[in-house]
């Protein structure tokens, strides 16, 4: 608890009160609850409508669904000029889309992230001051200074995901033994995979909890990682840009939308949401990029968020080094494109010895001027030799309607 509380100090969150307050309005009633959220996006609209992208729109409902080409086209329309820079916090996100975007956001939003984050793993049994093993990509563990000073005084112990080696899985299943964690926080498939490791080679680490997030958690994958760990799995759902947070309680009917931060709809499948608590870069009506569906049905642990039923098509899929057999995380491919401004989405598509990558490039740019830097990257990161990239052609789309980032199929 006082770690937290050094971190707010430190940063000028307020992580700890938003995270108390979360624990108490969660067990209000659905009705108050929707309220809640209706009166704060239009609390939203009234700094919104004086922003240049909102200005030719009347309400706040006749704004049209926005989507990440949109806000890039037209970035500074969507920017709160009057608060200053000193007080914008740079946000990146690659998603299951492959589609790379970077945003601003503030303080408020950003002690809703953590505190949402935070109540998500309260509902798997943990506490604050209760260690935390992280198995994530840079999104989530990050490097540098500031974040191993922030983990430390969260208590967590992060782990890359993007390299699960046997090796680094052998150290990293023996550093959650001597270090006595009992939660453990991350990408599904990479604990998935460290999960079937740990029963494989008889390393016997046990949890009390596990909490999957970033992609869909199938039944197998859950079961293994139960029977694994001998623990618990919950699943957990973010979007930040949407400011979406979503979590599984121990009832396991599905997943409570914190919605006292983001007010939600649902259009053709489509999780449209508002971020009510980001004055910085409004973004209203943003598409998700994810297709869910409601559940009418109220939970019996008595909280009264909207209860998600199920998420289609969110799914990353691991990349097997050719050469090594290490585990890549498809996150790899996120971190590595996010910040070119001259790609607006890209799909990794595999066959046999073959990788090809398709990228969607912004109108002005006919070219990728950094093909031949990436294509060395991702040669020597996934062991690949056969990789070809591709401009402005098609991407393959599954049944659901979703853009898979990772597709393993024939192509010519």
């Amino acid at each position: 608890m006082k770690g937290i509380q050094i971190v707010d100090y430190i940063v000028g969150t307020k992580i700890l009160n938003t995270y108390k307050y979360l624990l108490e309005v969660q067990y209000e009633d659905s009705k108050t609850l929707n309220m809640m959220s209706r009166r704060a996006v239009l609390d939203l609209w009234e700094t919104a409508k004086n922003l240049p992208y909102y200005k030719d729109f009347d309400t706040v409902d006749s704004t049209p669904i926005l989507n990440k080409g949109i806000i890039k086209n037209q970035f500074d329309k969507f920017v709160n000029s009057k608060i200053p820079e000193s007080k914008r916090i740079t946000k990146k996100t690659g998603g299951s889309t492959g589609e790379p975007f970077i945003y601003y956001t503030g303080l408020e939003s950003q002690s809703y992230l953590w505190a949402g984050i935070m109540l998500s793993w309260n509902s798997a049994g943990w506490n604050p001051g209760d260690k935390m093993a992280f198995l994530a990509g840079s999104s989530i563990v990050g490097k540098g200074l500031k974040k191993k000073v922030f983990y430390r005084l969260m208590n967590i112990l992060p782990f890359d995901s993007f390299d699960l080696t046997a090796a680094r899985m052998t150290r990293l299943l023996s550093k959650l033994k001597s270090s006595k964690v009992q939660f453990m926080y991350g990408y599904a498939n990479a604990i998935y995979h460290l999960a079937v490791f740990n029963t494989e080679y008889k390393h016997n680490v046990r949890l009390a909890s596990v909490i999957t997030t970033a992609e869909n958690l199938t039944e197998k994958m859950r079961d293994t990682i139960q029977r694994s760990f001998q623990c618990e799995v919950f699943n957990q759902y973010g979007c930040n840009d949407a400011g979406i947070s979503a979590f599984e309680c121990k009832s396991h009917c599905g997943l409570h939308l914190i919605n006292t931060r983001a007010y939600v709809e649902v259009v053709d499948d489509k999780l449209i949401s508002t971020d009510t608590t980001n004055y910085v870069m409004p973004m209203i009506r943003y598409d998700s990029g994810d297709r869910v569906s409601f559940s009418k049905s109220s939970c019996p642990c008595g909280r009264g968020f909207p209860l998600i039923s199920e998420v289609f098509g969110r799914s990353n899929d691991c990349v097997v080094n050719k050469r090594t057999g290490a585990y890549i995380h498809s996150e790899f491919f996120n971190h590595l494109f996010r910040e070119d401004r001259e790609i607006s989405s890209f799909q990794v598509q595999i066959a046999g010895e073959a990788m090809k990558i398709l990228f969607k490039l912004l109108p002005k740019f006919q070219a990728l001027s950094k093909a031949d830097e990436y294509l060395q990257l991702v040669k020597k990161k996934t062991g690949y030799n056969n990789v070809e990239f591709a401009c402005n052609q098609e991407f393959y789309k599954a049944n659901n309607g979703k853009t898979p980032l990772i597709v393993n199929h024939n192509f010519k």
